[in-house]
Parts: structure tokens; sequence; C-alpha cells
């Protein structure tokens, strides 16, 4: 395989059997009915997905080490980048309030983003960015003569020639679009100090200190997008303005994308960023919070040995946990009360008196203990809220984070 990666690398050809996939189209949110709501995911052949993900991975370690990509960029990056910028973002309505400041958001949808962008767009962001002629032809000849086939039930397409956007589901497209969409990043972002701009991937989002200020933002952002094949639907995009001057709260304030009003967010509604619903006085949806509890319940009240219970927790339980923990999305006492559902239920299944120390069951299994880890005492070390010791992440490299608490 080492022989067949280099030969392609030094005679800048793949072979024509790797332009072929077939795309499996998955849904998404909204009406089904319409081709939109489904996302097309390519499905190669292996050794070209081994091939580009070796060369993803040079490129990513390149644009590491050379600073290609706007830190405010964290999609396919080896960064905690949702954690990232929901972070930056909870930040940044905290200190609107508490300094009594305007803030105005806008989360962009990108009508097909990946799909869109135009081959020879993406040549001459490569080349700008300094990859190298050699990686340019590479990347080239993977898209001459590419073509896919849709699996639709039993059957499939005849092949479709792909003229123009990357595949979803190669592991170098993610980068790919990254580099063709930095200096519209960059230049929303400028010189300023402080986060103007939010993005992972195709998901943007714009922060402002004015409704003038973010509505330029906009103008500018719709007219950079068009210049690369890409149309922002302002239908599914959300704005939202918050005054923390006396009366605080949000303000209805029009903001618009080629003359089309944004949706706006008003107070007690919401709008999902990186799987976090953000917004003023948002009731909790405990609902995902009882399905993570039944979760557990379900593993705890199987018919599974102890030690595969254990593992199970430990494999997918407490896993599934982690984003709702990291992002702060429901209360401690929440928390509190599934540790002791897990930690009643873990007693009965070893045959312990309920007075035994749950020591025995959080504690290291190098002393001999169980291992669970504490839903509570997780939560305290991983806490973003506003409350927090948090100063920057350690896998961040970004010189905005100027947060201090």
């Amino acid at each position: 395989m080492q022989a067949l990666f280099n030969a392609c690398v030094h005679l800048r050809r793949v072979p024509p059997a790797w332009k072929k996939s077939t795309t499996i189209l998955l849904p998404k949110k909204g009406d089904l009915s319409l081709p939109c709501n489904w996302r097309p995911i390519a499905l190669s052949s292996t050794a070209y997905k081994l091939f580009t993900k070796c060369i993803a991975a040079r490129l990513s370690t390149w644009c590491e080490q050379y600073n290609i990509l706007s830190p405010c960029q964290k999609g396919f990056t080896p960064h905690d980048g949702i954690l990232e910028h929901n972070f930056v973002l909870q930040q940044s309505l905290e200190q609107a309030r508490l300094q009594r400041k305007e803030i105005c958001i806008a989360w962009l949808d990108v009508t097909n983003a990946f799909g869109a962008l135009p081959h020879s767009d993406i040549f001459e962001a490569l080349t700008a960015a300094g990859t190298g002629e050699q990686f340019v032809d590479v990347i080239r000849d993977i898209y001459s003569d590419a073509s896919t086939q849709i699996l639709s039930g039993q059957s499939t397409t005849k092949p479709i020639e792909i003229k123009s956007g990357v595949k979803q589901g190669c592991p170098i497209s993610g980068l790919l679009f990254n580099i063709c969409v930095d200096p519209v990043i960059r230049s929303v972002q400028g010189n300023a100090s402080a986060h103007r701009v939010l993005a992972f991937a195709d998901d943007v989002c714009l922060l402002a200190s004015s409704p003038a200020e973010l509505q330029v933002m906009l103008d500018s952002v719709f007219a950079q997008f068009s210049a690369l094949g890409l149309s922002l639907n302002a239908q599914k995009s959300h704005s939202f303005h918050f005054c923390g001057a006396p009366p605080a709260g949000t303000r209805n304030t029009n903001f618009t994308i080629n003359s089309t009003s944004l949706h706006p967010i008003v107070e007690g509604d919401f709008h999902k960023f990186l799987g976090k619903p953000v917004g003023l006085n948002i009731c909790p949806d405990y609902k995902t919070f009882k399905d993570l509890s039944q979760l557990a319940a379900d593993v705890l009240g199987s018919s599974l040995a102890p030690w595969m219970i254990v593992d199970a927790m430990l494999s997918f339980v407490y896993p599934s946990f982690q984003f709702a923990m990291r992002t702060a999305q429901f209360k401690k006492e929440a928390w509190a009360s599934l540790d002791k559902m897990i930690k009643e239920s873990m007693k009965k299944i070893l045959s312990l008196p309920s007075r035994a120390s749950n020591e025995y069951i959080f504690g290291h299994r190098k002393m001999g203990c169980i291992g669970l880890p504490p839903a509570l005492r997780t939560l305290i070390f991983t806490d973003w809220t506003p409350s927090s010791n948090f100063s920057r992440p350690k896998t961040s490299k970004s010189p905005l984070w100027r947060f201090k608490t």
C-alpha cells in the first residue's frame, strides 16, 4: 500500500477505480420529501479512503504548523472546537449582560455547502494557500472524471459526473472546504481582538456589538460566499439581538440576507449552535436528560453479568453524558439525582448493603474499586459555566482567548 500511495503522489495520478463512488442519502431534519433535507454520503473504495486519510493527516499537520486556517475555524481540526465555540458564545452573552452592552448574533445556513463549491475554486484556494503544485495536481486528478451512483433501495442510478463540490464522507473533503472558505472567515474577523466569527466548517456564527455592524457583516459574507458559488439560506438562518441595558432582554431587530429577513430568536426561544441551545431564559429540554437516565436504567436493569454491566456503563452510558455535561445544559441537581440512582442500582447488582461506602463504586480500579466516574464530580471538573475558573483549552492555540473570570 505504501508503494502504491507513493506512486500516486509521484505520478500525481490515482487509479480510475478510485474516482468512482456510491452515494447513500441520510435523512436530516425537516420535510423528507425535499431533496435538500437528505445528506449525501459518498462510499468510496477502502484503498482510496486510506490514501486520502494519509494526505489529509499531512495536510492537517501542515495547516496547524503554519497557521493556514483562521483560529476562528474549528471544523475538521485537532481541537475541541464545539466546546470552545460554545464557551465563547456563552461568555460573550454573559459579558454583554454584566457590562450592560449590546450583542447581536447571526447563525448562517449555507445551502448545499459541500456540494456547491466549484472545483476550480478548490484548486485556486489550494494554490493560494501554498500547498504546492504536486499536491494540487493530485487533488485535481481525484476530481477529474469523478462519478458517483445514487443508491436507493435495492437499485442504483447510472453514473453521475461530479462537476462541483467535495465528496461528503471523503477524509480530505472537510479540509478542502475549510481552505476554500478561509479567506471569508479571515475577512470577517479582521484584526479585531474579540471574536467576530465562530466557524465549524459550514456552521458559521457572526458576533457584533451593534445591529448596524452585524448587518454589514451579513452583507459582506453574502457577497463573498456568492463569489465562491455558495448561497446563504435566510429562511433557515437565525438572528439574536440582546441588550444588557435596562430593560435588559431581547430586541426585535430585523436582519436581512439579500433583502430576506432572518428568523429572530425572542426571549424563551432558542437556536441550537453545535448541539447546544442558545437564547435568553431558555427552559431546559429535560427530554434529553430523561433519555440519558433511561439509557443508564436500561443497562443497570439488564440481565447482563455484573462485570458486563460495568463495562457497558463505562463504554456506552458515561460517554453519552459528556456533551450535555461539558456544555452545561442541565443543572447540577439533575446530575446528582442520576448519580444517586446509579449508585443505588450498582449496590444492588453487587449485593452490597445500602450503607456500603460509595468509594467502592466510584473509586479507581487500581485500588480494587469498580471505577465508575461520578457524574456530578465530573461535571464540576469540566464546568464551563461563567462562574468557572476556565482560561483556555489545552488544545487551543487561538490568540483570541482573553476571557477572564
